[in-house]
């Protein structure tokens, strides 16, 4: 298709460039019906346009978007440093993301795909190159991830009825549960985990396997555990891990640098923590925990001699 229209031309134009980064002089000559001179033109405008809406933004003047032609490419070129920046985020998390698991769901790589689209080809190949380090989770994506959380947020009350096979805190196939105090949601052992309060105990399930729930506003009251665990945290990791886990009291702690907190997870909620980031949290109390976590240790450590 070709473009005699002066409107449809610069939209265009401007298209291929958000997308591309990239236009050749014979892809030019082929889509529009425009001498050279009027698509430079055409061009200007749109730099100007980028230029006017980032100086609106705060961007310095020096590193406002430029649209040159490159002689060897044979090709009109956009330098963005913000579309550069755009890439490095999209790669920090998705290094983050495979420090936590070799595994993404089909979903979150079209996400990351369409995120890319305004990159160039080379830096939509870095991407793609890093999406293909991870293994394709063929578990089916939560789908109640979202409704969760917004009752968390809303400090709801949860009636759930569970697939309860693996868990070890019942013996049934089946459990339905009542006034279920939601706390949070974390991804762990590659899978994504509901952290809730019931009948005086903090339990966790995955979220797979939850059958049905149903939200209900009702007054929440602070939570109160009647064997409480509590660790030791250090001050350069408290404040991700007070934005990810409820916390209780705290407690008066000895060692310079360090916190002591009552927590509200499950034991083995705090286990994995604990083995995954021994640098960032010890557990204190209580002292039945901790010399079962070190006989887990121990065991493990036995495994290599």
């Amino acid at each position: 298709m070709t473009y005699s229209n002066k409107t449809f031309s610069v939209l265009d134009l401007y298209y291929q460039f958000m997308n591309r980064k990239k236009i050749t002089l014979s892809e030019i000559e082929l889509k529009y019906d425009k001498d050279l001179r009027t698509i430079q033109r055409y061009i200007d405008m749109i730099e100007k346009f980028i230029n006017h809406i980032e100086s609106n933004q705060g961007v310095p003047k020096e590193k406002l978007t430029k649209i040159k032609f490159e002689k060897k490419e044979s090709a009109y070129v956009l330098y963005s440093e913000h579309l550069s920046v755009d890439t490095a985020a999209v790669l920090s998390v998705l290094i983050q993301m495979k420090s936590l698991t070799p595994f993404i769901a089909p979903e979150a790589i079209q996400l990351f795909q369409y995120l890319s689209q305004r990159l160039n080809m080379h830096e939509r190949l870095l991407i793609n190159q890093m999406l293909n380090r991870f293994n394709k989770d063929t578990e089916k994506f939560p789908e109640d991830l979202v409704p969760i959380q917004d009752a968390i947020d809303k400090r709801h009350r949860l009636t759930m009825e569970l697939d309860t096979s693996d868990e070890s805190w019942t013996k049934k196939d089946k459990e339905t549960l009542h006034r279920v105090q939601p706390v949070s949601i974390v991804y762990q052992y590659y899978h994504y985990y509901l952290i809730f309060h019931h009948k005086g105990e903090v339990k966790s399930c995955k979220i797979i396997d939850i059958i049905t729930f149903k939200s209900y506003p009702s007054e929440i009251k602070e939570i109160e555990i009647t064997r409480p665990i509590v660790l030791e945290v250090t001050d350069d990791y408290y404040r991700s891990f007070k934005e990810t886990y409820s916390m209780g009291k705290e407690r008066f702690c000895p060692v310079e640098g360090k916190r002591r907190f009552e927590v509200k997870m499950s034991r083995e909620d705090a286990f994995f923590l604990c083995f995954r980031i021994p640098e960032k949290l010890k557990i204190v109390e209580p002292i039945e925990y901790v010399n079962l976590f070190k006989s887990d240790m121990q065991r493990i450590l036995n495994q290599y001699e």
